[in-house]
């Protein structure tokens, strides 16, 4: 019989595979003014249309804030993917995220990317 943490981390890696978010706000834990006003800054913004850019240094919780932001937002039931930005060389950031013409450059097919 499997172990109580390994059906939990079982379920987590399938939710992650299928586009879903797994944390939520009441996840995150903090007692320090300015991490309790972060999460409630996020919370704000969470049914936000516009953009949020959440940076930080590796391991501070970007994705458990992105997650959290995602899940209490009315796009919770919608796919969520995690990109992880750094591993993207510079110059393809911006065709990887936003899509790119034919011929744009060196190898740019048609159809393959175009959003």
């Amino acid at each position: 019989m499997k172990n109580a943490n390994e059906k939990v981390y079982r379920k987590s890696v399938r939710k992650i595979a299928q586009g879903r978010a797994i944390y939520t706000f009441d996840k995150i834990i903090g007692k320090s003014k300015n991490f309790v006003s972060i999460i409630e800054y996020a919370k704000k913004i969470a049914d936000s249309t516009s953009t949020v850019l959440i940076t930080g240094e590796s391991g501070t919780g970007k994705e458990v804030f992105a997650q959290a932001i995602h899940n209490a937002s009315s796009r919770r039931d919608k796919v969520f993917i995690a990109v992880n930005c750094g591993a993207i060389p510079s110059n393809l950031i911006e065709s990887e995220l936003l899509g790119y013409e034919e011929g744009a450059f060196t190898g740019a097919k048609k159809g393959w990317k175009c959003w």
